[in-house]
């Protein structure tokens, strides 16, 4: 690829120069010392606030509290692990080896990061993608946030933009209506209430019947995206463009979410190859950039990447870069008018109303108010998340390169920014049903569209650690994480996210495969029961309808027109699948 050009005039962005060898500094080891402190407070805070999750009883399975649950159940041993490693990182800190000398960081060894070479990682976490979305998800879009834009791309591919109910359900429209759809009753007819453009992405795979593979290719695209935009930040170098890749690869976050239906992926590729483009720095990219910026503001709400490009676009300004902001900016503003208009289409009430769906969990009102203590806590968890679900070292890695802020170049210091601004925005995001935590996820969730930062500021991380520990013992640290990361992180994972989707998977199946031709489903005692609720855009199949919602009058019409064809299932039916009945019926 061509070298960025660096003459001031020309670009706010020059690549970080080959690191020179240079012996570790007192600034060095504070910030990894201070990387290591931070890493043993997130554990022993996790570990503290999951004492308090239980003795709450935030944990046991009551309305709208999964994130808790997921919480007390499984991250326990990641927060025991990511503590263990803060003790081994404090001893490996000790003294200095005799392998410290300053060495060249350029390794013959490793191949330079070319499309080629970082191909085959990036077809192998494709492939572990879509054995995840099998294998782990049982191809189970097990929240209503996955269901209802797979809702939107069956619309898409249907040739539509909107379902028409048929017009003797449109009576029924609360009791037949999933959760995120919302639900016209005057005009009749149904649209997911997420913005569109994942919905779009994926609908050409729904179309040919591979709509499982989208979040896979994905991944693997992110891979690639992850190369190119790390080469650009470090030209000619070998070892911090593979490092990225590495942590990206062994992020047990990026796996799992890549194989789920989430719009997630979709956030953190766009965003790598805005990165990739704006880092080219000429012309045309730049216009490829601002219409990968518009469809990225559109894929299930703007935050995510509006959070991530606001520093750049801040940059331009500084550096009073008019020309690429007369650029981008009408891209933009065009692509923010029109993802408005569709807000106020898909939603019966408009864009801040809620649905018979149930509206969109944790928006309310206001966009953003004054963090309360509680909005901390949870913002501490999350944060948490962003340790365990990654590589051992990787938050001492982010950290070291943030407390050297000021020696990273421009575009890391944008990354960082973005960072920031992702987390102040989530800690000060209010909420209509008390603290807006992420609900279903893996991982931080409301972090993922910035996840592609936090590797690459860890990356740059890795030259702390390596004039502060040596070439050997730096390599010896690196490895022993990631190889911990492949043999006990992503195991645990995955059995414990499988074993908790399978039961909804069953549960669903067992609805499809009832012989009728009107199931009713009450649930009421089920745990997130009311997600089963999952009909076709256009009623294919047999119809679910939530019993607990239909009226004698129109539970004796059902029958009428379907006689012994309507079958209700009852909730021990659902409870003998695996699924959690409700805290206090146990």
């Amino acid at each position: 690829m061509p070298m960025l050009r660096t003459d001031s005039s020309a670009s706010a962005y020059k690549p970080d120069s080959q690191p020179q060898p240079e012996p570790a500094s007192a600034r060095d080891r504070q910030a990894l010392g201070w990387g290591v402190a931070a890493t043993i407070a997130v554990a022993l805070f996790g570990w503290f606030a999951r004492i308090q999750i239980l003795v709450n009883g935030w944990a046991r399975p009551q309305a709208f509290n999964v994130f808790y649950r997921l919480y007390a159940l499984y991250e326990l041993p990641f927060l025991l692990l990511t503590f263990a490693a803060g003790l081994v990182l404090i001893f490996a800190l000790r003294g200095r080896g005799a392998d410290q000398a300053p060495t060249a960081w350029s390794l013959d060894w490793i191949p330079l990061p070319t499309a080629r070479a970082v191909a085959v990682p990036a077809i192998a976490m494709f492939i572990a993608a879509l054995l995840t979305t099998h294998m782990v998800f049982h191809g189970y879009a097990l929240s209503m946030d996955e269901f209802s834009v797979d809702f939107q791309a069956r619309i898409f591919a249907h040739g539509q933009i909107k379902a028409v109910v048929p017009a003797a359900w449109q009576s029924l429209g609360a009791a037949i209506t999933p959760v995120l759809v919302g639900f016209h009753p005057g005009a009749g007819y149904w649209v997911s209430e997420y913005l569109p453009t994942y919905a779009a992405l994926k609908a050409p795979f729904v179309l040919t019947g591979g709509g499982l593979l989208l979040n896979p290719l994905l991944a693997g695209i992110s891979v690639l995206a992850m190369g190119a935009a790390a080469r650009r930040l470090w030209p000619g170098e070998r070892l911090r463009p593979w490092l990225a890749i590495a942590l990206l690869l062994t992020s047990t976050e990026f796996i799992l979410t890549s194989g789920s239906q989430y719009t997630m992926p979709a956030h953190l590729c766009l965003n790598l190859a805005w990165l990739w483009l704006y880092l080219r720095d000429d012309a045309r990219s730049w216009v490829a950039a601002a219409i990968v910026g518009a469809v990225a503001l559109g894929l299930h709400h703007p935050i995510s990447h509006a959070i991530f490009v606001t520093p750049f676009l801040i940059r331009l300004v500084r550096d009073r870069r008019w020309n690429r902001l007369a650029v981008i900016i009408p891209i933009y503003a065009a692509a923010c008018v029109l993802w408005v208009s569709w807000l106020h289409f898909a939603l019966p009430h408009g864009a801040a109303g809620a649905t018979a769906g149930g509206g969109v969990p944790g928006v309310s009102g206001r966009l953003l108010a004054l963090p309360s203590a509680g909005m901390l806590w949870l913002q501490g968890i999350n944060i948490s998340l962003l340790f365990t679900w990654q590589t051992p070292v990787f938050g001492l890695l982010v950290l070291a390169a943030l407390l050297q802020s000021r020696r990273l170049p421009p575009a890391l210091q944008d990354l960082a920014w973005g960072v920031f601004l992702s987390l102040l925005f989530y800690t000060c995001r209010p909420s209509t049903h008390g603290l807006a935590d992420q609900g279903h996820g893996w991982g931080d969730r409301y972090a993922y569209e910035v996840l592609g930062n936090l590797i690459l500021l860890a990356a740059a991380g890795g030259v702390v650690m390596r004039r502060v520990l040596g070439s050997r013992r730096a390599a010896a640290v690196l490895g022993i994480s990631f190889a911990t990361t492949l043999i006990v992180q992503v195991p645990i994972r995955v059995r414990n996210t499988a074993s908790f989707v399978r039961p909804f998977a069953a549960a669903e199946n067992y609805l499809l495969t009832r012989n009728a031709d009107v199931v009713l489903l009450r649930a009421d005692s089920v745990w997130y029961g009311r997600d089963l609720l999952r009909n076709d855009p256009y009623l294919r199949g047999q119809p679910t309808i939530v019993a607990n919602n239909l009226s004698p009058a129109a539970r004796s019409g059902l029958e009428l027109a379907h006689p012994g064809r309507v079958v209700e299932v009852s909730n021990q039916d659902l409870l003998r699948l695996g699924l959690t009945p409700w805290a206090n019926n146990h």
